[in-house]
C-alpha cells in the first residue's frame, strides 16, 4: 500500500453518522470506499 493509503485507512471513521469507511483491493487496485447500510441493515447492527 501506499503512504496515501496508509493514511487513508488510519484515518477511516467506523459507524460515524451512518456510514463506515474501508479500502478494498480490486485485481490489484486499491479503491476507498463508504459502506451505508439501509434502514433494516442498520437495525441489525444496532441489534434491534
Amino acid at each position: 500500500m501506499t503512504d496515501q493509503q496508509v493514511q487513508f485507512v488510519e484515518r477511516a471513521r467506523t459507524g460515524d453518522g451512518g456510514y463506515s469507511e474501508a479500502l478494498v483491493e480490486i485485481e490489484d487496485e486499491w479503491y476507498p470506499i463508504q459502506v451505508i447500510g439501509n434502514d433494516a441493515e442498520m437495525a441489525v447492527v444496532e441489534g434491534k
